[in-house]
């Protein structure tokens, strides 16, 4: 059973964020096992904060529930170090994606009168500034070729903006928590990649893919 629960996202999980964000409700995307006499969460996706929830949401938590379970069933097996490596080395691979996908921004979000114009100077990689409408028709036709940012909540706590693969419904990146709801001009520098950050992938890497390799 594939459901929504509203709670107080402060007071669950451990959310750092709880004094800089206050007490703010979610709404949260669960997948419920439902049996005779109990019944278990066995998994909770991102989810929106108050506001709207759009059918691009939905589309969003059934492609990530779906990239998720086939990932897993792709590590059944492995020692946990060997589970552990693989997953890292995804959420690389993920990341990876602002580099060779074209980011989406809804105009609505920009702050500190960012125009798409500067949005360009600030970031580096592909990017388009676009209305909501052309971002909920992208992720719903799953174009595989764009990511795009909403404001969603952690399974664990804390909200912020974050950046989703249309293709697969999963956390590309996160932008830094604020407390102002809106996109500016110091969030969208955190996303340029730094020399310092690529030497620090290239390392870790390497690392992941030796612990990977046949001995």
């Amino acid at each position: 059973m594939l459901h929504y629960t509203e709670y107080n996202l402060s007071a669950t999980g451990n959310n750092a964020n709880a004094n800089l964000l206050g007490i703010y409700k979610a709404r949260q995307m669960e997948c419920e096992l439902v049996g005779d006499h109990d019944s278990r969460t066995l998994w909770r996706g991102y989810s929106p904060v108050n506001g709207t929830l759009y059918a691009s949401d939905l589309a969003t938590t059934l492609r990530c529930l779906q990239a998720d379970l086939t990932r897993y069933a792709a590590q059944a097996g492995l020692r946990l170090r060997q589970s552990m490596a693989t997953e890292a080395l995804h959420q690389m691979q993920l990341g990876d994606l602002l580099r060779t996908k074209t980011l989406l921004l809804n105009e609505a979000d920009l702050r500190d009168q960012l125009t798409e114009a500067n949005v360009r100077t600030i970031y580096p990689q592909a990017v388009q500034v676009v209305p909501l409408a052309t971002i909920e028709a992208t992720v719903l036709s799953g174009d595989t070729r764009y990511t795009y940012v909403r404001y969603l909540a952690s399974p664990g706590g804390g909200a912020c903006y974050r950046v989703v693969d249309v293709a697969t419904g999963e956390k590309v990146s996160d932008f830094p928590p604020s407390p102002e709801v809106g996109i500016t001009k110091k969030q969208l520098q955190s996303l340029a990649p730094s020399d310092a950050s690529a030497k620090r992938g290239a390392s870790q890497r390497a690392r992941l893919q030796q612990m990977l390799s046949p001995h």
